[in-house]
């Protein structure tokens, strides 16, 4: 029941038609972030006060909620302080939690066993969801499953279109078709979708019964939040993953409960859990309960030591290698030089700085030169955003839908340019750096990198 429909509750109190027989009142509370978002109940409530002091018995729902927030609950809906409660813990016993903590430099390398994964077992691939924290972790992440996919994004003997992709994308602008083709893939089983990069809007109100991992691309930025998008994994009952991959500076904007859950040493799962459910615990087999405690189990089960594709070695920045490269004249390097300039004077118009627009937008002569030097290489967002001084995701962008209108080859480039017409629509560019690593506040133990 929508937050409207309640509302009208209390204005059709005072006609005619309406059943002043009314027994019992049922509060769906609908908290998918409400920790986070500071909402205040009565906003919500302002027409249905006269309920509360009825007598009429109150029932209130919701899905997760700590201590602290049901205690908000409670104060809000004028409930009764030794109201009865009951409290279920949100733990999924079939779920075996993960992190991997990453230098910011190899962080994408720790994604590749989900490529492999899809190149190995194709349309067999176990349903995977990566969740990215922002539009911009989307375009990165699709960008680079794109190009290390290549000619593997598509089943064999399947016209190579996106309607028969292995990767899909959902986010809150995506077309309502697109949302349809991922819900009746993993939902229905329609479709050849295997691996879905989303972002939260894929973590509520949904069900997909056999989603083997769950990954983060970086934890989110509130506790309830990991344990909703962790529950979209084997809701089915059968044995699933939660894996969060992070790098320090991500934490920055993360509230305490999810810092401390990371770089916890401890049982994860009482970690996550323990502030909803009091009782939670590790659970037995140790290797079945979390990483950490996977570490210290001696059960000597069979599968007690059996190693997991997210947790083998996966390389590191230096043994990085262009896995795609085009042939180019002198003529065609030329072209795209000349193309990025006029590229660069777009971004000069409408500049307005006492410095020069470079200074503005980054977009330098040397940068230019530098591009065009290394073309034969460009053809993913995540490279031209690792080995390149862009000041933006929209740049990025920019420079890749250049290369495409001039060699026709960029891996996912409609994807990308879909959700750059949601960049271009906020009023300022999202910076590709992050200020947090050149301050004090970054995290000292973010260049450990845990493979």
């Amino acid at each position: 029941m929508c937050w409207e429909k309640l509302k009208c509750i209390g204005k059709v109190r005072s006609c005619n038609t309406f059943n002043y027989a009314l027994h019992f009142a049922i509060f769906l509370l609908a908290f998918c972030s409400l920790s986070q978002k500071n909402y205040n109940l009565n906003n919500y409530f302002l027409n249905l006060n006269w309920l509360l002091f009825t007598g009429i018995p109150i029932l209130a729902l919701t899905g997760t909620a700590d201590s602290k927030m049901t205690k908000i609950i409670k104060q809000q809906l004028a409930l009764q302080k030794d109201c009865l409660s009951i409290v279920l813990s949100p733990e999924r016993f079939n779920i075996r939690h993960s992190i991997i903590n990453s230098t910011r430099q190899n962080y994408m390398n720790h994604f590749q066993w989900i490529v492999d994964m899809v190149i190995e077992k194709g349309l067999q691939t176990p349903k995977t969801i990566i969740f990215c924290n922002s539009l911009k972790d989307v375009a990165l992440m699709v960008s680079f499953m794109f190009e290390k996919l290549g000619c593997k994004l598509y089943p064999p003997e399947h016209p190579e279109l996106p309607v028969h992709r292995l990767v899909g994308i959902y986010h809150s602008h995506t077309l309502q078709k697109y949302k349809d083709r991922v819900v009746d893939a993993f939902k229905h089983n329609i479709g050849n979708l295997r691996v879905i990069v989303a972002t939260s809007a894929l973590s509520m109100g949904v069900n997909f019964p056999d989603v083997v991992y769950v990954v983060h691309a970086g934890p989110p930025r509130a506790l309830v939040d990991h344990i909703q998008e962790a529950g979209r994994a084997g809701r089915n009952g059968n044995k699933a993953h939660d894996i969060t991959i992070y790098h320090g500076q991500q934490l920055a904007q993360c509230e305490m409960r999810v810092k401390e859950f990371v770089k916890s040493n401890e049982c994860l799962r009482v970690k996550m859990y323990g502030e909803f459910y009091s009782a939670t615990k590790p659970l037995e087999p140790l290797h079945d309960c979390c990483s950490n405690c996977a570490s210290n189990c001696s059960c000597e089960l069979p599968n007690c030591h059996d190693e997991l594709p997210f947790s083998k070695p996966c390389g590191h920045i230096s043994d990085k290698q262009h896995s795609m490269k085009r042939v180019i004249s002198a003529e065609s390097r030329q072209v795209f030089r000349e193309a990025l300039v006029d590229l660069k004077g777009q971004f000069d118009k409408g500049q307005l700085s006492v410095f020069d627009s470079v200074s503005t937008h980054g977009f330098s002569e040397s940068l230019i030169d530098s591009l065009a030097l290394n073309c034969e290489y460009l053809f993913t967002l995540t490279g031209l955003m690792d080995d390149f001084p862009l000041y933006s995701v929209t740049h990025g962008i920019a420079i890749l839908e250049v290369l495409d209108e001039l060699f026709e080859d960029i891996p996912g480039v409609e994807e990308l340019l879909e959700i750059l017409k949601y960049f271009e629509e906020s009023t300022f560019d999202i910076p590709s750096f992050d200020l947090f690593s050149f301050t004090d506040q970054s995290d000292p133990e973010s260049d450990v990198d845990s493979s």
